[in-house]
């Protein structure tokens, strides 16, 4: 090879090397940008688990049917009474989160109440005094959450602690005999038992507190009064509509977030 040639091969050379850097330069890929991850705020969760104590208050209206008898089990008379009352008491019971928005827990409280009630005999021979002293619930729950909102089912026991008074106004002679002379006062206590079912809805005010509405239906079954002296004997059936209001302290099961 001449150096011409030479010279010519070199220069072609050189042409197309330059040619060739701007296009391998195209033909890499564009460099790649990631962006930061988005920070997400935390979201709260209510915590309702855990055991709590309260208070509340309220109002109940009751309804009962009551059968007289003489103590041989002779049929004297029978009727019915409503009465309302005021109630007032307190609760303990303790919450599990069984699934993220299902709640099972249990509850107890005891009440006072107000409820009395007065039924006249027909011929005003004679009067039946009622009073309903306390009255009390053991009961299970259940039910679903909305963060710091829980509406639920409730039931289970129920009890009440009362008492019935005859009085005899007057002396008489009836048939069957009544033997207690006017003036004669029987008092009778009794402890009923029976079942208890209904609903409410609490809501999570604070970490520690909640407020709440509630009512129940309660049976209290029959109870059989026997007053001796009178040669008579009572029978009687009660059920009870309770509506109230609480208030709820929960330890521990602060507010949590939820990422």
């Amino acid at each position: 090879m001449n150096k011409s040639v030479a010279i010519m091969f070199v220069s072609a050379l050189a042409a197309t090397s330059s040619a060739a850097v701007p296009a391998l330069a195209a033909d890499l890929a564009p460099r790649e940008y990631s962006k930061a991850a988005p920070v997400v705020a935390p979201v709260s969760v209510y915590d309702w688990s855990g055991f709590y104590v309260g208070v509340n208050i309220g109002g109940t209206w009751d309804s009962s049917t009551s059968t007289n008898r003489a103590l041989d089990g002779t049929f004297v008379s029978s009727g019915s009474a409503h009465n309302t009352g005021v109630i007032g008491g307190g609760q303990i019971g303790y919450n599990f989160m069984a699934a993220p928005n299902f709640l099972l827990g249990i509850e107890a409280d005891v009440q006072g109440t107000s409820l009395r009630g007065s039924s006249p005999a027909i011929d005003g021979t004679n009067i039946h005094n009622t009073r309903l002293d306390a009255f009390g619930t053991a009961r299970g729950r259940a039910g679903f959450t909305a963060n710091n909102w829980l509406i639920y089912g409730t039931g289970g026991f129920a009890w009440s602690d009362g008492s019935v008074s005859r009085t005899q106004v007057a002396t008489v002679v009836a048939v069957p005999p009544i033997p207690a002379p006017g003036g004669t006062v029987e008092t009778v206590d009794n402890v009923r038992t029976g079942w208890t079912a209904g609903a409410g809805v609490e809501w999570g005010i604070s970490q520690n507190w909640t407020a709440k509405v509630e009512y129940l239906y309660v049976d209290l079954g029959n109870a059989t009064s026997t007053f001796l002296l009178s040669n008579r004997q009572q029978t009687s059936s009660l059920t009870m509509n309770v509506a109230r209001f609480g208030v709820n302290y929960k330890f521990g099961g602060p507010v949590i977030a939820k990422y």
